[in-house]
């Protein structure tokens, strides 16, 4: 009897976990260019993120700058710093924070070089 409730149980266990929504898709940021090359253009692109928030995305390196971004229905954004950021030789993060009440959450990052 206890081996039949054990297998019902199980059985049940599993069912429900097939049932279970599929896991939410982690955010991630990606750079146009991992090595880049001193005058080139570099843009940023995110998925995954909850549609509709604002986050603080910040690069950080020999020149940083940092702005606030609002994610798209879709989940995603993309960012052009065009003329603002200049760009000099080094390693730079990107990362995108969620900012609350108890302060900033990293939700991605993503790192990349200019000039090396």
């Amino acid at each position: 009897m206890k081996h039949k409730l054990l297998a019902t149980f199980m059985a049940l266990t599993l069912a429900f976990s097939a049932m279970a929504a599929p896991p939410k898709p982690q955010p991630i940021i990606t750079v146009s260019c991992n090595a880049c090359a001193l005058d080139e253009h570099i843009s940023y692109t995110g998925s995954g993120f909850k549609q509709g928030i604002s986050v603080y995305l910040s690069v950080e390196g020999p020149g940083s700058r940092a702005i606030n971004v609002n994610i798209d229905s879709s989940g995603g954004f993309d960012v052009d710093f065009g003329g603002l950021l200049d760009y000099q030789k080094g390693s730079y993060t990107v990362t995108a924070y969620s900012v609350g009440r108890k302060g900033a959450t990293p939700l991605a990052s993503s790192a990349f070089t200019v000039g090396l």
